[in-house]
């Protein structure tokens, strides 16, 4: 029979391991927060691409990580006159050739759904003795996979809605966008205002996660280590 101090010591190694990897086990099983994956810059008043049902209208970005896209924010000009949005939102990523998008055949598409439009108050829009500005974010009704280090295209299209335009942002370092119209291609004109959310994928653990897991495993080798001594 083992003495009590020495049931001790190999109950509290064990313990010590399994409380270090359950703890990993219930972090790592949590779901990831959405957050900004992509910034493409604010309203700067200058310019609007139309997105009505005769126009989609697009711009690009690159990935980093993998990433899994949710959700999407972007700004937008709607005629005061003969202005009529009311959803839906249509939505596709292209792949990039040449700095272009591959129009004919996007990688993922769908419809926005949860469906967010607030009046932008800050006044950098557009046009706004004619225009109403809004601050628009929808949802990805199929969270999209997309691969690490690649440039993709984001294009948005409203099939049942009147003077709506989608605001452009300041000049940065990636290819303009552009629009179609009817069956025209407009591209490298100016670049969009949006922002992409989702998560993007962890590559390698975390090395203190690595680091806890190592100590509780060497803990336990070491007392069972001693327990094979004192019983020899």
């Amino acid at each position: 029979m083992l003495p009590v101090k020495s049931l001790r010591g190999r109950f509290s190694a064990y313990t010590l391991a399994f409380a270090i990897l359950a703890g990993l086990a219930f972090a790592s099983s949590q779901p990831a927060q959405a957050t900004l994956l992509w910034d493409n810059g604010d309203p700067n008043g200058s310019n609007a691409f139309p997105l009505h049902p005769m126009s989609t209208s697009f711009d690009d970005f690159t990935t980093g990580t993998p990433w899994t896209v949710t959700s999407v924010d972007f700004a937008m000009i709607v005629s005061k006159t003969s202005g009529d949005f009311s959803g839906p939102i249509e939505w596709k990523i292209y792949a990039d050739i040449g700095d272009s998008p591959n129009l004919v055949t996007p990688l993922f598409s769908g419809n926005g759904i949860n469906l967010a439009v607030l009046p932008d108050l800050s006044g950098t829009q557009c046009c706004l003795s004619r225009y109403d500005p809004f601050n628009v974010h929808f949802d990805l009704d199929v969270p999209t996979l997309l691969q690490a280090n690649t440039h993709y295209w984001l294009g948005l299209h409203l099939p049942n809605s009147k003077g709506s335009y989608w605001s452009t942002t300041f000049d940065n370092p990636t290819p303009n966008g552009g629009f179609t119209a009817s069956t025209d291609v407009v591209l490298d004109v100016e670049d969009l205002s949006f922002k992409i959310n989702g998560v993007a994928a962890a590559t390698v653990p975390e090395p203190g996660a690595l680091t806890l897991i190592g100590f509780g495993l060497a803990g336990l080798g070491v007392m069972r280590r001693r327990q094979k001594k004192r019983l020899s």
